[in-house]
């Protein structure tokens, strides 16, 4: 994993005791918490299964667009709107703006 710095770190880290614990995954994220942990599901812990991820008041899709998400960046960026597909790893994904 490249050098994502302490947040992403410890995002990880939470994601990682959470597994162990036991399923279900579920993982609630608000706000930019929502874009940074669709950046660690899928560039940086693709590896992590999640059974549902609820995303409130993120903009994912925005930050697609201007190219500022690790997956993207290693795609190439997209060339125009950016339209945001669950990840593999992610079951169920529920985003409430």
């Amino acid at each position: 994993m490249a050098n994502p710095g302490p947040i992403v770190d410890q995002v990880v880290q939470t994601l990682e005791s959470a597994v162990e614990a036991g399923p279900p995954l579920v993982v609630v994220a608000h706000s930019m918490g929502g874009e940074i942990v669709y950046d660690v599901l899928s560039y940086y812990r693709p590896d992590i299964r999640v059974q549902m991820l609820v995303t409130v008041g993120s903009q994912v899709g925005l930050f697609e667009e201007l190219c500022l998400l690790q997956a993207g960046k290693q795609a190439g960026c997209p060339d125009g709107p950016a339209r945001v597909a669950k990840l593999d790893n992610v079951e169920e994904w529920n985003q409430r703006l």
